[in-house]
């Protein structure tokens, strides 16, 4: 890392979400408040037409160090997000989404951990209560262990290094600009980290996900980046295959019953979705089973919770009598 160099940049992408933004600025402010952290905050403002320019010049004035970047015209979210690792300087990028708001004091435990080691990637597990760290040496691994979850961007912190060689752009429009960069960084770095520990609240606002069409993205968007990888001879076909069952197994599914079944559209568009879905896995046995799995789990599922409710009721009013 060079001198004075940030350990870690937090950008934060925002489009006319000011009071959103205001919650997350304070979250942050509060836990680098009087303390000397190597980081550095950036707010890109993708033109935003609300107040969002008083909500960041508010904790400006207040002494947050903020750099503030407005967009004279709106770029898009892909040129938003590009925007952010473009003009990152810090030796790890985390692009923070504006409603993913970090817990208390968990940034310095995050400078903690970044701080260890020399990481390609760095990816933070939402879906654990541990509190414990993995170093993997094997790129296939930790691409495995990560999974679809790579998608998610506030769960990946890069190493700029890989930054400049990226071209983002070739990538517009397909929902998933920054997964290449994050494969590439995985696969060449010499080692990259697990975070077992939850570092931030997703989703705040989860009313407003959507807007594209659910299946292309994560089926022909997706498995194509993945297969470039495959053809380029940077993962293995065998990860490939391992990747393409787990996509489905654990996240499309679930998805196939909210969106399909129950019609739990919320904003994103279905168009061709079973013709995808065929397209992709009709030649798979997985395809057929998995969802008997997935159906049997979930009755048990719900057996047991009210099975469970039932019990507490009764044990209840024995106490009572």
């Amino acid at each position: 890392m060079q001198n004075n160099q940030p350990l870690l940049s937090i950008c934060i992408p925002t489009y006319n979400r000011a009071s959103i933004l205001d919650g997350n600025l304070a979250v942050v402010y509060e836990q680098i408040k009087g303390k000397d952290f190597p980081i550095e905050v950036i707010v890109s403002d993708n033109c935003s037409s609300d107040n969002t320019s008083f909500i960041v010049n508010k904790y400006i004035t207040d002494g947050m160090k903020i750099s503030y970047i407005r967009n004279n015209v709106n770029t898009g979210m892909d040129g938003n997000f590009a925007q952010c690792y473009r003009r990152a300087n810090g030796k790890y990028i985390l692009v923070l989404g504006d409603d993913d708001y970090l817990i208390d004091g968990k940034l310095e435990k995050l400078i903690n951990y970044l701080r260890k080691g020399d990481y390609g990637l760095v990816h933070l597990k939402t879906n654990s209560n541990s509190s414990s760290e993995e170093v993997f040496y094997d790129p296939e691994k930790f691409l495995q262990n990560i999974s679809y979850w790579i998608t998610y961007i506030t769960s990946n912190i890069i190493n700029s290094k890989y930054i400049e060689e990226y071209n983002f752009e070739q990538y517009f429009g397909t929902y998933l600009t920054i997964v290449p960069l994050y494969l590439a960084a995985s696969i060449k770095h010499e080692k990259n980290l697990i975070i077992s520990e939850r570092i931030f609240a997703d989703g705040i606002v989860s009313n407003t996900n959507g807007g594209y069409n659910f299946f292309e993205v994560f089926l022909e968007n997706y498995l194509r980046l993945w297969r470039t990888f495959v053809s380029n001879g940077q993962i293995s076909s065998s990860l490939y295959r391992f990747i393409k069952h787990d996509i489905y197994k654990r996240f499309l599914i679930p998805n196939i019953y909210n969106l399909l079944i129950k019609k739990d559209v919320n904003n994103y568009r279905l168009e061709n979705s079973w013709g995808n879905l065929l397209k992709q896995y009709a030649f798979c046995s997985y395809f057929y089973f998995d969802p008997l799995i997935f159906i049997t789990k979930s009755i048990a599922i719900k057996i047991f919770r009210k099975q469970r409710k039932i019990t507490s009721t009764i044990a209840s009013n024995l106490i009572r009598d």
